[in-house]
């Protein structure tokens, strides 16, 4: 919008602007093709499971497996929650497509507030991903994995990983430190996160 307004209020580059704008446009309706075509692969039959958790997060459980990063982000469009929005989150187990999801305003309060009221519903969803590169952290001899509130959804991906891989002899220890609000987020029966 930026481009064609300046294109608008600039006569003289307004010839400029055109095939600028035409490749943008272009571009844009590639990428839009390319999502939506990976996302309905992605996601045949594809259904989620909502769990409240505590403070106000949602754990999201995607009934098929998709192979995954962990520490690496998708889109997820759940069409009964929000009809036309998807919106990134990170995958926070290495055996499960799953997502930790701590509600704000929109689209996660709908979430959470769906999932409180019908705990362990299933919907139909929508899986568009994963995108990012997570560091190789099976290089070190240690690693400490540090994470706030929600955020503990890459660092726990990443230590579930190492727990996992047993034929992972470089890696001696792993120190890991969540830091939360209330104590409840460790020790409410539902943040079975490391399960």
């Amino acid at each position: 919008m930026i481009v064609i307004n300046i294109g608008m209020h600039q006569p003289v580059l307004a010839v400029r602007v055109v095939p600028v704008v035409s490749t943008l446009g272009t571009l844009w309706c590639i990428d839009r093709l390319i999502r939506t075509v990976r996302m309905f692969y992605y996601s045949q039959g594809n259904t989620v499971s909502l769990i409240p958790l505590p403070n106000g997060s949602t754990r999201v459980v995607f009934k098929r497996h998709i192979n995954c990063d962990p520490g690496s982000h998708a889109f997820v469009w759940i069409p009964a929650i929000r009809a036309f929005e998807t919106h990134p989150f990170t995958i926070a187990s290495a055996t499960n497509t799953e997502f930790v999801v701590r509600k704000q305003t929109g689209f996660t309060a709908d979430l959470h507030e769906y999932a409180q009221k019908h705990p362990n519903g299933e919907l139909r969803a929508f899986f568009d991903g994963p995108y990012g590169t997570v560091p190789n952290f099976h290089a070190f001899e240690k690693v400490v994995l540090l994470a706030g509130g929600s955020g503990a959804s890459f660092t726990f991906a990443v230590a579930l990983d190492f727990i996992t891989q047993t034929k992972n002899k470089r890696t001696k220890a792993i120190e890991f430190v969540w830091v939360v609000k209330e104590e409840c987020t460790l020790t409410h029966p539902d943040s079975r996160l490391l399960y």
